[in-house]
């Protein structure tokens, strides 16, 4: 792979419905390319059982007498709810829609199997182009359309989508944050310094001329 390149790199440019398709020309190596489907995998996996561990706990807080056998929890008791608080940029989705739960039976795909008929189905999509129409297109919203057909993937792409591709943003808040507080204003409580921040950040959403 590419020297001085994160890893996270070239997940995002594979999770993303728009550059997935560069993958063969950035790593021109079957090999590296296959080591990065493999990592997208394993963690694609990790992910869904980690959300499978977390509904069995939630479900065995809210009905202690439940029998949980091998890490499942019976179709008769309900679903756990959403957590208070909690959002997300996708719609909720069931048990159906998302596809796996844990090992197989009874003709259900194990995690493993069902990741990966979802990566090679992935990657045979046509994804999306960068401009249509002359706007561009948005990868979180093809996601946001297309997440049921992968549901483990989705989660995946979420986190790493989700990432600034740069720290300017950052940076600009520092640089900011310095001009407010300096040597004069070293009094400022940390609530004061947060809202002026915030303005500061923000400044083109306010209408300063509103009484």
């Amino acid at each position: 792979r590419q020297v001085g390149v994160h890893a996270y790199s070239f997940w995002a440019m594979a999770l993303d419905p728009q550059t997935k398709k560069y993958v063969t020309k950035v790593l021109t190596h079957e090999r590296d390319r296959r080591s990065l489907w493999n990592d997208i995998k394993d963690t694609c996996i990790q992910v869904a059982r980690e959300s499978v561990n977390v509904t069995v706990e939630e479900t065995v807080e809210e009905h202690p007498n439940m029998e949980v056998l091998g890490g499942r929890v019976g179709n008769s008791m309900p679903r756990p709810g959403k957590k208070s608080g909690t959002a997300s940029f996708f719609p909720d989705y069931s048990d159906e829609e998302m596809g796996v739960a844990g090992a197989a039976s009874d003709g259900v795909p194990s995690v493993e199997d069902a990741v990966s008929i979802e990566i090679s189905k992935y990657q045979s999509d046509s994804g999306l182009k960068l401009h249509e129409a002359e706007s561009y297109n948005c990868p979180l919203e093809w996601w946001r359309v297309n997440h049921t057909n992968y549901p483990n993937i989705w989660k995946l792409a979420e986190r790493i989508l989700a990432i600034p591709a740069t720290s300017a943003p950052s940076e600009r808040v520092f640089s900011s944050a310095a001009k407010i507080v300096d040597k004069k204003r070293v009094r400022l409580k940390p609530y004061n310094v947060d809202s002026l921040v915030f303005l500061k950040g923000n400044e083109e959403h306010v209408d300063w001329e509103e009484e």
